[in-house]
């Protein structure tokens, strides 16, 4: 008896779809008549042009030749002291102004709440970087860093002045 409950079942949901459908055929057309199909003048495609590949003799972004920039085969100098600011990455140093003292140049960095004096040739941040230049706009900082393939190579980072109260 219970093999033939699901059968049942089947059956009696079945009979329930062979109801009237007059009511649903006449709300349909309803719809129908009152639905204005839209007037869509598609304008014709534009003629396509073709173009010819013209980076055939570039290099390819995808190979290991490096444009821009140094590939170096030493490593940076490992047996130098290391400075108070090469702690401390560049993300978190901010320039904040330039200073004339006695025909030297000195660059104002502010960490955290410590203002810092730093001069030409000075190392900060944490890849190797050497100050280049200071200029009343910006500190340029020569960084080594190492590439995919364990190489090291210069980077080049611009630290742009920014205002006291500026966050």
């Amino acid at each position: 008896m219970l093999r033939y409950l699901p059968i049942l079942g089947c059956v009696i949901m079945l009979t329930g779809c062979n109801g009237d459908t007059q009511s649903l055929q006449a709300w349909i057309s309803q719809i129908k008549t009152k639905t204005v199909p839209k007037n869509v003048n598609i304008p014709p495609l534009k003629e396509y042009i073709s173009q010819p590949y013209t980076a055939a003799n570039m290099v390819s972004p995808f190979s290991a030749v490096r444009v821009g920039s140094a590939v170096l085969e030493a490593p940076p100098d490992g047996a130098r002291p290391k400075e108070p600011l090469e702690s401390v990455p560049l993300e978190n140093i901010k320039y904040i102004g330039m200073i004339k003292q006695d025909d030297m140049i000195k660059g104002m960095l502010k960490i955290d709440i410590k203002i810092h004096q730093v001069r030409l040739g000075d190392h900060i941040g944490q890849n190797y970087g050497k100050i280049t230049a200071i200029k009343e706009d910006a500190l340029t900082v020569k960084e080594l860093i190492k590439d995919g393939e364990n190489k090291w190579i210069d980077k080049i980072v611009t630290l742009p002045i920014q205002q006291e109260g500026a966050r």
